[in-house]
C-alpha cells in the first residue's frame, strides 16, 4: 500500500513537469504489478535459501525483462516500469528500519498528495488510481496514528483491520445527494493558489537578482529545439479585451445557434505589420470587396498584453498587428535592449482574420486561377502595386471596410516608399524564406509527390498541411539527436524535418512547423516558422485571461503573392483554420468548390504508418517476453538451491567443531518446522522442537540438544569429541531425510 501511494504521488509530481511523459494507468499498474511479482518471487526463493540472497535473486529477472520489453514496439512505459519497480523493491529490502521509515514517511506523503490535489488538480485524470491512492493513505494514516500515538507500547490492531475499513469505504454506495464540499475545496484551492503565487513572486524576484532564465521556459526565440518539453503552468501573459471570447453561428445541418471559442496566435519578436495591412487593403480592393463582404472573414480587434512570469526583450502580440503601443509611445523595435519585467504591458490593434472562411479562400485562389487561364505565370499576376491606391484612397478604403485610421499607423511618406518597392527588391526580401540548405533527396521527392496535382500555391499549402496532420503528436522526443537541432538555421530545420518525416514519425509543434516550412520551400513557396503562443479563450467572458507556458507554440506561415503571409496549422492536436472558422455567410453566396483535392492526401510511408498488429503476432510477442523470463526464474531457482547447498557444504567443511554443531542444530530446527503439520511458534526454547519429531528419533534429539547446550553455556575452551560431532551430523541428516520425504 505504501509503495503504491509513494509511486502515484511521485508520478503526479513528475507529471506537473512533463504532462505527456508516460501513459499514466499503464505505468502505474505495471510498476505495482511487477513490485508484487518480485515480492512473491522473493518468498518462493526463501523456501530454499535464507539471508539476502533470495531478495537479490528475485530482482535478477528484471534485467532480462527490461531488455526484452524495450525491444518490443510501443513499450517505453513498460520498460521504465520494470526498472522503477525493481528500485522500489531494493529500497524496501535494504533500507534500515524500513517499517519505521514507512510510518513517518506517511505523514510526508499524505499532505503532499493533498496539496497536489487542491493546487494542481492532480489525481483527477484517472479517478480509479486517485481513489485507490487516497484510500491507501487513509488506511496507513489510521494504522500509524494508532501505533505511534493512541496505543503506543501496547498491542494494536493489525493493518488488516484498517484495510477492511478502507475497502468498505471505497465500495460503499454514495448517497444520491452528496455532501456539498465545494466551499471547502474552493477555500483550499484559493489558499494553495495564494501560497503558490507568493512563492512564484519571491522566486521571480530572486531570479532577477541572480540573472537566471528561470521564467523563460515555454517561449523562446528560435534556437536549439526538438528535445523533451519541460514547461510549467506559470502565467506568462495576461490578456485583456472588451471582445467576447466566443462567436456564434448557425449550424447548417441542425439549423441551431452554436457557440465556438476564439483562438488567437501571439507571435514573438514582431513589429506592427503596416506592410501586411497595405497589402491586405490592395488585395481586397482588387476584388472590389465591400464592407459587408470583408466582414465575413475580417474585423478590427484590440488586445492588451501584460507580461507575467516571463523574461524576454521580445514584443509578443497577435499576428496581423497593425499598431503596437506601450505606456509611453508607439513601439518601433521588435526587441528591447533589456528584458521586459513582470507587469510590462503593450496594447495591440490587429486584424482578426478568419483564414478558414471559404469566402476569403475563394479570393486567395481566384487571381491565381485567372492568371493560369490567361496563360500567365502566377507570379506575374501576384502584386497589386502596379495599380496602387494613393495614400488618401487607401485611408478612405480602410476606414470604410474596417474602420481603421491609416494616419495612426503609417505616414504618407512611409506609405509611398512602401508601395514603390520594386518586384526585384520584393524578391530579394523573400529569398531567405526559399532557402533549402540541408534538405535531402527524399524530402525533395516527397515535396514533389505531395504537390504534383495542385492547381495553385494555396492548394500546395493545404496538401502539405493535411499530409503532416497524419503524423503522431508526442512531447517525448524519440530521435537520438533530439535537442540539438538549431532551428535558427535552415540546416537545423532540415535536419529536424528529415528526422521527423522519415525516422521518428512523431513530435510536437516545432517538428510539424519545421517540416511544413521545408516542404513549402522545396515546392517553391516562401515559408517561415513563427514562435509564440496559441491561446483558446474560454466560453465565459472574464476581466483577464491567463496564458501559461503550456500555450507556447510554433507554426509555419506561407507567403502567397498578392496576399501576403498566411498561417497554417499542421500540428495534429490543434484545429486547422477551417475547423475553427467563424462560419459567417451572406444570404446568397456562391463559393468555388475546391475541397475534394484535400481528400486525396498521400498516406504516410510504411516506415512511419502504424499498421494494426495481428493477433498471432501479438501473442508471439507476449510469448517472446514471458517464456525467457520463466526460464530465467527456473534457472535462478536451480542456482539458488544448488548454490546455497554448495556454499553450506563448503562452510561446513571449513568450520570448527563448535560451529558445525550450531549449523547442524539450525538445519534440524528448520527441518522439524517443515515436518510440523500445524503452525509452530518458536519461543526460543530448543526443547519445544522435540515433540515435532517422530518418536523414533526423539531420544537422539535430546542428546543432540544436550550437547548443544553444553557447548553454548560452557567456557570456550571446552571442546566436542569427534564421536559427538559425528553423532550430531548423523541425526541432522536423518531429520533432513524425513523432512524431504514428507514434503
Amino acid at each position: 500500500m505504501f509503495a503504491f501511494s509513494l509511486l502515484v504521488t511521485c508520478l503526479e509530481l513528475y507529471l506537473l513537469w512533463d504532462k505527456e511523459a508516460v501513459a499514466y494507468a499503464l505505468f502505474t499498474f505495471t510498476t505495482i504489478g511487477l513490485f508484487f511479482f518480485y515480492s512473491i518471487l522473493q518468498h518462493v526463493f526463501e523456501l530454499f535459501a535464507s539471508g539476502k540472497g533470495p531478495a537479490v535473486f528475485s530482482l535478477l529477472p528484471s534485467v532480462l525483462l527490461f531488455f526484452l520489453i524495450r525491444n518490443a514496439a510501443d513499450s517505453n512505459e513498460a520498460s521504465i516500469a520494470v526498472i522503477v519497480s525493481a528500485l522500489l523493491r531494493l529500497i524496501f529490502i535494504f533500507l534500515p528500519n524500513v517499517e519505521k521509515v514507512i510510518d513517518y514517511a506517511v505523514f510526508v506523503i499524505t499532505p503532499l498528495a493533498l496539496y497536489l490535489y487542491f493546487s494542481y488538480n492532480s489525481f483527477r485524470e484517472n479517478k480509479l488510481i486517485g481513489v485507490l491512492c487516497f484510500v491507501c493513505l487513509t488506511v496507513l494514516i489510521m494504522s500509524v496514528v494508532q501505533k505511534l500515538f493512541i496505543e503506543k507500547n501496547k498491542d494494536v490492531f493489525p493493518i488488516y483491520f484498517f484495510i477492511i475499513i478502507g475497502l468498505f469505504s471505497a465500495v460503499i454506495p454514495v448517497r444520491e445527494e452528496p455532501i456539498n464540499w465545494s466551499y471547502v475545496i474552493e477555500a483550499g484551492e484559493r489558499f494553495s493558489e495564494n501560497i503558490a503565487e507568493k512563492f512564484d513572486q519571491v522566486s521571480y524576484f530572486f531570479s532577477d537578482i541572480f540573472s537566471t532564465d528561470s521564467f523563460s521556459s515555454g517561449y523562446s526565440t528560435l534556437g536549439k529545439a526538438g528535445g523533451k518539453i519541460a514547461s510549467s503552468k506559470k502565467t506568462q501573459l495576461i490578456l485583456r479585451t472588451a471582445e467576447n471570447p466566443y462567436f456564434t453561428f448557425k449550424d447548417p445541418v441542425t439549423n441551431k445557434n452554436m457557440i465556438r471559442r476564439r483562438t488567437i496566435y501571439l507571435a514573438g519578436g514582431k513589429l506592427s505589420d503596416a506592410e501586411g495591412l497595405i497589402r491586405f487593403a490592395h488585395f481586397m480592393r482588387a476584388h472590389d470587396a465591400d464592407k459587408q463582404y470583408v466582414s465575413l472573414f475580417a474585423r478590427t480587434a484590440r488586445l492588451s498584453i501584460e507580461y507575467g512570469y516571463l523574461k524576454t526583450g521580445d514584443e509578443i502580440a497577435p499576428i496581423n498587428s497593425i499598431l503596437l503601443t506601450n505606456s509611453r509611445d508607439k513601439i518601433i523595435s521588435e526587441k528591447s535592449m533589456l528584458p521586459h519585467k513582470m507587469g510590462y504591458t503593450l496594447n495591440s490593434t490587429y486584424l482578426d482574420i478568419d483564414y478558414g472562411s471559404p469566402y476569403l479562400i475563394d479570393l486567395i485562389k481566384s487571381p491565381l486561377k485567372s492568371a493560369a487561364e490567361n496563360g500567365e505565370s502566377p507570379a506575374s499576376n501576384g502584386l497589386y502595386y502596379d495599380n496602387a491606391m494613393t495614400y488618401d484612397e487607401c485611408q478612405e478604403y480602410l476606414s470604410n471596410i474596417l474602420g481603421i485610421d491609416l494616419s495612426k499607423i503609417i505616414s504618407p511618406k512611409e506609405y509611398d516608399k512602401l508601395i514603390s518597392t520594386g518586384e526585384d527588391a520584393a524578391s530579394k526580401a523573400l529569398a531567405p524564406y526559399l532557402d533549402t540548405t540541408g534538405a535531402g533527396s527524399r524530402m525533395q521527392i516527397l515535396a514533389k509527390d505531395l504537390t504534383s496535382d495542385a492547381l495553385d500555391t494555396y492548394d500546395k499549402c493545404r496538401l502539405i498541411e493535411n499530409y503532416l496532420r497524419q503524423y503522431s503528436y508526442s512531447t517525448v522526443a524519440d530521435d537520438k539527436n533530439a535537442g540539438v537541432f538549431d532551428l535558427s538555421t535552415t540546416k537545423g530545420m532540415s535536419q529536424m524535418a528529415d528526422s521527423f518525416l522519415f525516422e521518428t514519425g512523431r513530435g510536437y509543434c516545432v517538428h510539424f512547423a519545421s517540416s511544413m516550412t521545408m516542404l513549402l520551400r522545396l515546392s517553391g513557396i516562401p515559408a517561415r516558422i513563427v514562435t509564440g503562443y496559441r491561446y483558446v479563450f474560454p466560453f465565459e467572458k472574464e476581466e483577464s485571461y491567463k496564458v501559461s507556458s503550456t500555450n507556447a507554440h510554433a507554426w509555419p506561415e506561407a507567403y502567397i503573392e498578392g496576399v501576403g503571409w498566411i498561417p497554417f496549422e499542421p500540428t495534429t492536436v490543434y484545429l486547422t483554420a477551417g475547423d475553427r472558422s467563424w462560419n459567417k455567410a451572406p444570404v446568397e453566396a456562391q463559393v468555388t468548390d475546391y475541397a475534394p483535392i484535400y481528400e486525396s492526401v498521400p498516406h504516410l510511408p510504411e516506415t512511419i504508418a502504424d499498421a494494426p498488429e495481428p493477433v498471432v503476432e501479438r501473442a508471439l510477442n507476449i510469448a517472446y517476453v514471458i517464456i525467457p523470463v520463466i526460464a530465467s526464474i527456473l534457472l535462478l531457482l536451480l542456482i539458488l538451491i544448488f548454490g546455497s547447498r554448495a556454499i553450506d557444504k563448503f562452510r561446513y567443511r571449513h568450520s570448527t567443531p563448535r560451529e558445525r554443531i550450531h549449523m547442524d542444530v539450525t538445519k534440524i530446527k528448520k527441518s522439524l518446522r517443515k515436518l510440523s503439520a500445524e503452525g509452530f511458534i518458536d519461543r526460543g526454547l530448543i526443547y519445544d522442537y522435540i515433540p515435532l519429531a517422530p518418536s523414533s528419533i526423539q531420544d537422539n534429539l535430546k542428546k543432540v540438544f544436550s550437547i548443544y547446550y553444553r557447548l553454548e553455556y560452557s567456557p570456550s575452551d571446552i571442546s566436542i569429541t569427534p564421536e559427538e560431532s559425528e553423532f550430531v551430523k548423523s541425526v541432522s541428516e536423518e531429520v533432513l531425510r524425513l523432512s524431504d520425504r514428507n514434503s
